[in-house]
């Protein structure tokens, strides 16, 4: 992605979105660990934070729907446009 100029970003359980340009400490949390408020506030927080680099989609890709489900639910909750994908091109 960096490489085609796109803006990306890993979505943390902790953090919400993490830049490349940002340095975070470690953590040990799964989306599994987090209760429905939590994960309401981390997808306000995500929402925010897409916002703030003047992002109103995001593009989710994860190949497995199924283990990608509290992100989904997450997700609902920034606000955003979500696309999500399980295949990404491969002139990519």
């Amino acid at each position: 992605m960096a490489q085609l100029g796109v803006p990306h970003a890993i979505i943390s359980d902790l953090y919400g979105l993490h830049f490349p340009d940002v340095w975070m400490p470690f953590y040990d949390t799964a989306p599994s660990d987090l209760d429905i408020a939590q994960r309401q506030t981390l997808g306000n927080l995500i929402g925010r934070q897409a916002r703030q680099r003047g992002l109103t989609l995001l593009s989710f890709y994860n190949n497995s729907p199924v283990m990608s489900r509290p992100y989904f639910e997450i997700l609902s909750y920034s606000g955003l446009q979500i696309v999500y994908h399980t295949r990404l091109p491969e002139n990519i």
